[in-house]
């Protein structure tokens, strides 16, 4: 999966069900967005919270610790330089263990060895001897130099400033975006989302008996969900879809075909991937509309 739909990823629905011409023309009457009062216990951010956050953002970036001078057992999530002895004819690699990066059942086996040692790994594919030379891990927390390496702030200080800053914001359009999606489910033609449920509905079944197996079988397969999970998500789609459409109505905004492929190509160079690679697993339509939905971020706030 390249690309999400929303923060709380939506990964099923974008995989299986998003088809725009699929939708109703029917026309909805927003919520005033802008008049909704967001409670002063939103705005607060825990220390802790900060701390996550940079913490995942240290990890998306791959920034890794050098050697661990004090360390010398492997345990999971451990980045661990192995180099092959013996004469074996393999590269000497470095992984994070517990991501299953080299072969079959070699990250358990290496759980809870020492550092500077030779050992001896067989299976079914591989029959080896190697020495563990080094443990790294990723940082925990940020640095004066690694805020401005990194993320281009000049200091630790008005990196973690804008880490809060961005939470707040996240969690203002998720309390509004709540909201909206509650009160716009009010005044949306059940007729027409239910037309539209079984629709999806449909297209899943078939889906399921090409593959040989019942909906319910299928779907808890696929995408390990049940079919009442399924059609709830369905109706949620339709909702935000609706939501979203009507955004880009009242602000006028549409998004041309170069600004599709300009997105992909930068989505593309931040993932070390090439374009055609999300191509291949979303439309321009799908992408389009992630387009939308990234926009309607600014417009809702």
């Amino acid at each position: 999966m390249i690309l999400v739909k929303r923060a709380s990823i939506l990964a099923i629905i974008f995989i299986i069900l998003i088809n725009l011409v699929g939708c109703s023309e029917e026309s909805i009457e927003l919520v005033d967005y802008e008049s909704i009062v967001v409670p002063t216990e939103i705005k607060e951010v825990a220390e802790e919270d900060v701390l996550l956050s940079v913490r995942m953002r240290l990890r998306e970036k791959e920034v890794i610790v050098e050697k661990i001078s004090n360390k010398d057992v492997v345990e999971e999530n451990d980045i661990v330089e192995i180099h092959f002895v013996e004469n074996v004819d393999l590269d000497n690699i470095t992984f994070i263990v517990g991501e299953q990066n080299f072969c079959d059942d070699f990250d358990e086996f290496i759980i809870g060895k020492k550092i500077n040692r030779k050992y001896y790994f067989k299976n079914e594919s591989v029959d080896v001897f190697f020495e563990i030379v080094g443990i790294k891990c990723f940082a925990e927390t940020v640095t004066d130099d690694i805020a401005k390496k990194y993320f281009g702030f000049e200091s630790k200080e008005l990196f973690e400033s804008y880490v809060e800053n961005e939470i707040v914001k996240h969690r203002i359009f998720e309390y509004k975006y709540e909201i909206l999606i509650n009160k716009t489910k009010l005044k949306i033609d059940n007729s027409e989302m239910s037309k539209y449920i079984s629709e999806k509905t449909l297209q899943a079944e078939k889906n399921a008996e090409r593959a040989g197996s019942t909906l319910s079988e299928y779907l808890e397969m696929e995408y390990c969900i049940s079919l009442s999970e399924y059609k709830t998500e369905i109706e949620l789609f339709y909702i935000e879809y609706k939501i979203l459409e009507e955004l880009m109505k009242r602000e006028r905004i549409d998004i041309s075909e170069n600004a599709v492929y300009h997105y992909v190509e930068n989505l593309a160079n931040e993932r070390g991937i090439e374009p055609s690679e999300i191509f291949e697993f979303n439309s321009e339509e799908e992408i389009r509309y992630q387009m939308y939905y990234e926009k309607s971020f600014d417009i809702i706030l």
